[in-house]
């Protein structure tokens, strides 16, 4: 039988940035059943922590973290660690993960893209492209290459070969 600290150390997958990774039983299913790989998870989780510690989102504290990279995404809840009270610190619990490329959680759920482009290449794509739409997804052709947008914010690189360097 386990020791009850050997129970609460094995709810925290990962700790970084001054926050946790703690995982729900509903996770953990979720994880086994759509095979995802704990490295994929500890990147997307890492992602979000660097992320949230620079921006604020006032009380919001569900949030979609999607990436490109592994085209996986995960729902946390950022909020307090209930298994420790004393603890101040808002951290993130894994709600669910989502199959392989679906990148759509429940409304009220915020979605953040964690691989995005530079602000150099989004003023350049806006310099090229000036007038596109703001409707939810936007196929827009421009010297006969397809660039794709969802609610404004460039979604593909529709090249096969392509470096940026920041």
């Amino acid at each position: 039988m386990k020791t009850f600290k050997e129970f609460i150390t094995e709810a925290y997958l990962d700790s970084y940035g001054g926050k946790k990774l703690i995982s729900t039983i509903h996770y953990k299913q979720r994880s086994e059943e759509r095979e995802a790989d704990l490295p994929v998870i500890k990147h997307l989780f890492r992602k979000a922590t660097d992320h949230l510690n620079t921006h604020d989102y006032g009380d919001h504290h569900e949030f979609l973290f999607y990436s490109k990279k592994y085209n996986r995404g995960v729902v946390f809840e950022h909020r307090k660690d209930s298994y420790n009270k004393k603890d101040p610190n808002k951290h993130l619990v894994a709600v669910t993960i989502l199959p392989k490329y679906k990148s759509e959680a429940r409304t009220g759920t915020k979605r953040i893209t964690v691989e995005g482009y530079s602000p150099e290449f989004i003023d350049y794509i806006d310099m090229i492209i000036p007038e596109r739409s703001n409707k939810a997804l936007d196929k827009v052709i421009c010297e006969n290459v397809e660039f794709y947008f969802y609610d404004g914010i460039l979604q593909n690189i529709p090249f096969t070969e392509f470096f940026e360097v920041e």
